[in-house]
């Protein structure tokens, strides 16, 4: 009895130092983490803020940005940790080493269970859906039903971009949400007829006063333009993992969209039925191109939604998209709002 109770008291005592030595570690490395991004300036002011809305729950504010600043303490230990909770594989890995080795094509080396780029030999296709695809990709094109002569004297769809620094996988373009602006309204120009404005005011300066400044453009724009038919505020997603935001269309890579959208105002119902007849029609000529609308209470500002029920936010892959999947997609994003504009 002596013996086990001595036993009892040694587990005790390891179990108890090991809390310890792992809570000095988490301390340590939590500290590094945040001086070197407080100091180094990398959204220091979202950490800071997010830290002190968990310190102080008053602190936390409304549920404006909730989807747009990803930038949270949440995601910061997740990082610190090594686990990323959009692949759950990094969860894996810390559980059987093993399999997070990458495959080097060397003598004995593993099979990686990292998620993979999608490539075009890797979607198999019937000579059924061959067949379809080759009937999708000349509608495309050949559409003349969609096509009108352009008329640059009103104007009916306005792009801009809230975050104009929102950047796609390292190797394109700075500011590669703006490009990706440029090449939707040269699409629904040169192949639709549809004239457009994309305006690249930088309204970023202030990360948390984006939304506060690019409702001045679009105020402005809305005084000058009564008739816009559709008004896009452009962005790019952030967290989704490569293989969730990417889609294989007419044997291209393609970055998938989604409409975000702020329910608390009045012109809801308004706007929803425009938002949802895109995403219908995207469902039926591309199916699985679009994933469909995230609704949030209110959002930062209300995404300026509640200024006009012509506004949607629309976001295109993610910073792990390439430049070239996200310009890719604004081809058939622009049939969706050819479809959507023209055929009125």
């Amino acid at each position: 009895m002596y013996y086990t109770k001595k036993r009892a008291d040694n587990n005790l005592k390891i179990r108890f130092l090991i809390y310890i030595f792992l809570t000095i570690v988490m301390f340590i490395a939590l500290f590094n983490f945040l001086k070197g991004n407080l100091l180094n300036g990398v959204q220091g002011n979202i950490v800071y803020g997010e830290m002190l809305k968990y310190s102080m729950p008053l602190m936390g504010g409304s549920e404006e940005g909730e989807i747009e600043d990803h930038y949270n303490l949440k995601k910061y230990m997740m990082k610190i940790l090594g686990v990323n909770i959009y692949e759950p594989l990094t969860i894996l890995e810390k559980e059987l080493p093993l399999t997070a080795l990458n495959n080097t094509g060397g003598e004995g080396s593993l099979i990686s269970l990292t998620p993979f780029n999608i490539s075009e030999s890797s979607i198999s296709q019937g000579e059924e859906e061959k067949t379809q695809g080759d009937k999708d990709k000349e509608s495309l094109e050949n559409n003349k039903d969609l096509k009108k002569t352009l008329d640059k004297g009103e104007p009916e769809v306005l792009i801009y971009n809230t975050h104009n620094n929102e950047d796609f996988s390292p190797g394109g373009p700075v500011n590669g949400i703006t490009t990706v602006g440029n090449e939707l309204k040269k699409t629904l120009e040169e192949t639709y007829g549809i004239s457009v404005i994309h305006d690249t005011t930088v309204h970023i300066k202030d990360y948390n006063a984006a939304y506060k400044s690019s409702v001045k453009t679009l105020e402005g724009y809305l005084d000058k333009h009564k008739d816009l038919k559709l008004i896009i505020d452009l962005h790019r997603d952030g967290g989704p993992s490569k293989a969730s935001i990417t889609t294989n269309i007419n044997g291209e890579n393609v970055a998938k969209i989604m409409f975000v959208i702020s329910k608390a105002r009045k012109n809801l119902d308004e706007n929803m039925k425009l938002v949802n007849e895109m995403v219908e029609t995207s469902n039926k000529l591309y199916p699985g191109f679009t994933k469909g609308v995230r609704e949030v209470n209110r959002g930062k500002n209300n995404y300026n939604q509640d200024k006009s029920s012509k506004v949607v936010l629309i976001e295109i892959g993610s910073e792990v998209s390439t430049i070239d999947e996200a310009k890719a997609s604004t081809k058939y994003l622009g049939r969706i709002i050819a479809e959507t504009i023209n055929k009125k």
